[in-house]
């Protein structure tokens, strides 16, 4: 056989070469590439993700690993960041103590808002400031856990008040519940959250 007959079976063979191994490629198992949506995942933690075949309809959200295969793209969640939730003064109010509920272990302040306020060109205002009440509207506010109140007028040592004396809130109930004297005297609240974190006693000579 010479080498005019042999070329027609060498090209045959390199044909037949070319086609086993274009479909051998094709059926190795698929290549997943990663790609990290957000920065802050190490090598660890990207080597767990594994190749699990997936919908092609999936959508990739904002906190998530893409991987992406020959036939779909399949999104895995990734825990997003928790921030603490910023503290909030939302008021800081004068006014009286109508009533203290205890609710279980909590406790609660029905309060009656009012103004303290400079007194102008009247003559009947001692100390120079004056208490307006005009609503009557009462609110009942949580007390934290951690509250503070703080009295001018509580305890007496030697004829003179304890002023900023620290009480806690059973002292305030118990001295309520025995007297109205608590009930016209004035406080400012602060309120933080919707609790109540501090009760000062606003001192009237």
């Amino acid at each position: 056989m010479n080498t005019a007959q042999i070329k027609p079976f060498v090209y045959v063979g390199i044909l037949a070469l070319i086609i086993v191994g274009g479909l051998g490629y094709y059926l190795m198992p698929e290549k997943v590439a990663y790609e990290p949506i957000k920065s802050g995942l190490d090598a660890t933690q990207q080597d767990t993700v594994s190749n699990t075949s997936g919908n092609s309809n999936n959508i990739p959200s904002d906190n998530a690993v893409v991987v992406t295969t020959g036939h779909a793209v399949v999104s895995y969640p990734v825990a997003p960041q928790v921030l603490p939730a910023p503290v909030i003064v939302d008021e800081y109010r004068f006014g009286f103590i109508k009533k203290i509920e205890q609710v279980g272990t909590s406790y609660q302040f029905v309060v009656d808002y009012a103004e303290f306020q400079d007194c102008t060109a009247e003559t009947n205002c001692p100390n120079g400031r004056k208490i307006v009440n005009d609503n009557p509207m009462l609110r009942t506010i949580p007390l934290a856990p951690s509250a503070v109140i703080i009295m001018a007028t509580f305890s007496q040592t030697n004829g003179d008040f304890n002023t900023d004396e620290k009480i806690t809130v059973q002292q305030l109930q118990n001295s309520m519940s025995g007297s109205t004297k608590y009930n016209e005297v004035p406080f400012w609240f602060t309120i933080t959250n919707g609790q109540i974190v501090e009760v000062k006693e606003q001192f009237i000579p």
